[in-house]
């Protein structure tokens, strides 16, 4: 599969996750977000952030994980439920905002992460590669 034809298979696949409510894949967040958790949930109280979710890509799967300001961890399904919960009017619109760089950190082996801080609306965007 060339470049070009895996970039629009990856980004497909996102908008079917996202916003088909099409199945994560649990072998990607064990095998590369569950050992992230520590730094994630770091990285968020450093940066201040409300919330931070991450998302992976294993053999063409996805895998997500979310961690709320309580330091509670949401993995695949919960965490896309929960992402919605915290963005109720702008869900669709953001994940849609979000497909290119999503498409772009995965593509380039890396894992797209994104923290947000709610009280004053910035987001903030992080590439972290994924370690070999």
């Amino acid at each position: 599969m060339g470049r070009q034809s895996r970039r629009k298979a990856l980004e497909r696949h996102i908008r079917n996750v996202f916003l088909n409510d099409e199945m994560f894949s649990i072998e990607a967040f064990l095998e590369i977000l569950e050992a992230e958790i520590d730094e994630l949930s770091e990285s968020k109280w450093i940066d201040e952030e409300d919330y931070i979710f991450a998302v992976a890509e294993l053999r063409g799967r996805l895998g997500m994980v979310l961690i709320d300001q309580a330091d509670e961890v949401y993995a695949n399904e919960d965490a896309r439920a929960m992402l919605k919960k915290l963005w109720p009017a702008a869900y669709e619109k953001n994940i849609i905002r979000l497909i290119p760089n999503m498409v772009e950190d995965l593509i380039g082996g890396d894992r797209f992460t994104m923290g947000v801080t709610v009280n004053d609306d910035r987001l903030r965007r992080e590439v972290i590669p994924r370690l070999p």
